[in-house]
């Protein structure tokens, strides 16, 4: 009996050795399979340190990811093909979708400094839906699918409101707008994005329709003035040429100014002087 629990006792020291190397191996590895940052961490066990954690699938595929790239760190999720699906770094959240024929949908929502972004689209394309706010401005423009140019751009700048037409040149074609000191105005531009009309009200309230030729130069000119009353101005490219209806026409003999009535007309010469006016 003595010698089978010496035998015993041997294989059991044997065993507890065996089972400290194992041990010792083991927990080295793991120390050199995460970052040395762990060499320092607390003996309670409650830091894990590491360059990259993976979420994988039974059959091995990678379902998500948390890794640094290459500083800043980053959320990776994947979708059943192997594509990224979603994303979050640096204040950045990225969603995305292919679909049979291999077009990507995408959504961006980001912050930056006093405010963020919202874009919805495709990935190589200009967005469809955009939504901007920041400390100056607030935008939002609504683009057609077919060639992401044709779009609707409405803008809070300042104290300053518009809404613009876009066309599929990327240029400016209607624009419907309320400036800083509240007067509306609606304006129309040629194929080169150049004002040619507008209508607009002016600080005392009263509409002004205005045609423009393309130097931006005002030719003719449909009012009403203080007292309600119409007039039409016809210009050439320096200076009014004829009015109809009520004005205000300087007597060159006398220094007085006469107010015209709405039933007038007043016709000038190319050098500006009075040519002929009836009644």
């Amino acid at each position: 009996m003595n010698g089978e629990h010496l035998w015993l006792r041997v294989l059991y020291i044997a065993v507890a050795a065996a089972g400290g190397i194992i041990g010792g191996v083991l927990s080295d590895s793991a120390l050199h399979s995460i970052s040395p940052a762990t060499a320092q961490t607390p003996a309670n066990g409650q830091i894990v340190s590491a360059n990259e954690f993976r979420l994988l699938a039974e059959d091995g595929r990678i379902k998500a990811r948390l890794f640094l790239d290459p500083y800043v760190p980053k959320l990776v999720l994947y979708d059943y093909r192997g594509d990224e699906g979603a994303s979050l770094t640096n204040g950045m959240l990225k969603l995305s979708s292919m679909d049979e024929a291999q077009q990507q949908g995408q959504i961006l929502l980001w912050a930056e400094q006093h405010g963020g972004s919202l874009s919805i689209g495709g990935k190589d394309t200009d967005p469809q839906i955009e939504l901007s706010a920041s400390q100056y401005f607030t935008s939002l423009n609504l683009a057609s699918a077919k060639d992401h140019k044709r779009a609707i751009q409405a803008s809070a700048h300042g104290d300053a409101l518009s809404v613009l037409l876009w066309d599929h040149n990327a240029e400016q074609r209607a624009g419907l707008e309320l400036d800083d000191r509240d007067n509306p105005g609606v304006y129309l531009y040629d194929k080169k994005g150049e004002a040619r009309a507008s209508l607009a009200l002016n600080d005392a309230g009263y509409p002004d329709f205005s045609l423009l030729d393309a130097q931006k130069r005002i030719r003719a000119d449909l009012e009403l003035d203080g007292e309600g009353s119409p007039s039409l101005t016809l210009n050439d490219p320096k200076q009014a040429r004829a009015v109809l209806g009520s004005s205000y026409l300087k007597n060159t003999t006398t220094g007085s100014t006469e107010h015209r009535s709405p039933s007038s007309l007043i016709l000038f010469r190319e050098d500006g002087k009075l040519l002929w006016s009836a009644p």
